[in-house]
């Protein structure tokens, strides 16, 4: 028997508490939210370190795709001077014969 003759009398009374009780509340799905949330933010702090290497490996790729064009510039260039003043040299060396 119980101590209070109100819930023994009035058992619908008992089953509301034990609804209430047993229902999810802010405070019990909070605890829960919590740690989805820190699973989330643990994923994607991982992504963003994945994201930030890459980014670095594209920037190196980018200076050496870079540097190569300058370097094949440089090198036209310098064939482009030559072959002008190759012809030149030809013919005169062409007209003292």
């Amino acid at each position: 028997m119980s101590r209070n003759p109100l819930y023994t009398t009035h058992r619908d009374i008992l089953d509301e508490i034990e609804v209430a009780a047993n229902a999810p509340g802010p405070a019990k799905d909070l605890a829960a939210r919590v740690s989805e949330l820190e699973v989330e933010i643990a994923m994607l702090r991982t992504e963003a370190g994945r994201h930030a290497e890459e980014k670095r490996m594209l920037a190196t790729e980018n200076l050496a795709l870079l540097y190569r064009a300058r370097v094949a510039e440089d090198q036209l260039a310098f064939c482009r001077r030559r072959s002008t003043a190759t012809p030149a040299a030809e013919t005169t060396i062409r007209l003292r014969r």
